[in-house]
């Protein structure tokens, strides 16, 4: 089975407690195996972290956890998420 969470699913699991984060944790621990993979899309991990920075005011390491976790995720590539962030915001 392939997974794909939308932005909504990922930053509540990073920032909150609660369904999504055990559905996140979940499913990263059964990533890889026979039966799950994760996927997603450098889109999702940019607007994640920029919404986490703005909406939720984490910055600096909280974001770079969060987009270590996604770029850990298969399917379609993030080659440079942080790179794809900055963008996004306009800084690079």
């Amino acid at each position: 089975m392939r997974l794909f969470f939308d932005t909504n699913v990922w930053i509540s699991a990073f920032a909150a407690k609660g369904l999504c984060r055990d559905l996140v944790r979940l499913a990263l621990a059964l990533h890889g195996g026979t039966r799950v993979t994760l996927v997603t899309s450098g889109c999702v991990a940019a607007e994640t972290a920029r919404i986490l920075g703005d909406k939720f005011n984490l910055h600096g390491e909280s974001v770079d956890a969060a987009l270590l976790a996604l770029g850990a995720v298969e399917g379609m590539p993030i080659l440079d998420p942080r790179a794809a962030y900055l963008r996004l915001r306009g800084v690079a």
